[in-house]
């Protein structure tokens, strides 16, 4: 089967706690929009969907200066709509696996080259990261001769692994009568095979400034395995150690 035809980009959010009061996909990350980054990665896929909300035509005219067959789903109600509502807009006449992807993030190229490699057999795919950031949703990961898998996700059982909010999905699997987080749907669908990803989220200044720093490992081509950020962002804290 051919790589994935489809990507669903999620970059509805306002991304308050950056204090730019710009779209978290337009913040500026070394001189341009994170999303510029997400699109020149994904340049080969031939059918992109961006799901869009807060200031929506400032993200529209932007993208299209970049990709003008880009098509956008608007999520009015952004403010209130959970990750699994946004996506089941985007997905509204879609019936074959598509990408998730998340807007608000700098991908490594060749990582994201890699998954998609690895999701080109058109079976459920979840991407991992090491990154775990200020508010993870943590993965459990079992290894085994065929590969990762995802065991569980939880905001509270700790893993040194992260869900990186990138899947490759079908359709079907939104399929929902609830309006419950995204991560614990797919909970219910575990276990799902998982991939590695390089994957920064941009939720604060500290993120942006990490992001930068670690610009040109994620984004310049390179051969070999998943190589680690040169600088890694401060573990969390232990839950005991926070409560005493």
């Amino acid at each position: 089967m051919p790589a994935a035809r489809h990507a669903v980009i999620t970059a509805s959010r306002i991304g308050a706690g950056l204090g730019l009061g710009v779209p978290k996909c337009l913040v500026p990350v070394a001189g341009r929009p994170a999303i510029d980054y997400l699109l020149a990665a994904l340049v080969d896929v031939p059918h992109v969907r961006l799901v869009v909300g807060f200031r929506e035509a400032e993200v529209m005219a932007h993208v299209r200066m970049l990709r003008p067959d880009v098509l956008f789903v608007r999520d009015p109600a952004f403010l209130r709509t959970t990750t699994l509502e946004t996506l089941q807009l985007g997905v509204r006449g879609l019936d074959e696996p598509f990408l998730v992807v998340d807007g608000d993030a700098i991908y490594g190229r060749e990582s994201l080259a890699r998954f998609r490699a690895t999701a080109s057999d058109g079976k459920p795919l979840l991407g991992i990261c090491t990154e775990l950031g200020a508010a993870p949703i943590f993965a459990g990961v079992r290894s085994t001769q065929a590969g990762l898998s995802v065991t569980s996700l939880s905001r509270t059982d700790e893993s040194h692994y992260a869900w990186a909010e990138t899947a490759l999905l079908t359709p079907a699997m939104l399929v929902s009568t609830g309006a419950a987080p995204l991560f614990q749907h797919l909970g219910q669908r575990l276990p799902i095979r998982a991939a590695l990803l390089d994957r920064m989220r941009i939720d604060s200044v500290d993120d942006l400034r990490l992001a930068e720093q670690n610009l040109a490992a994620l984004t310049r081509p390179r051969q070999g395995t998943l190589i680690p950020f040169p600088k890694r962002r401060p573990q969390r804290k232990k839950r005991e150690r926070a409560a005493s």
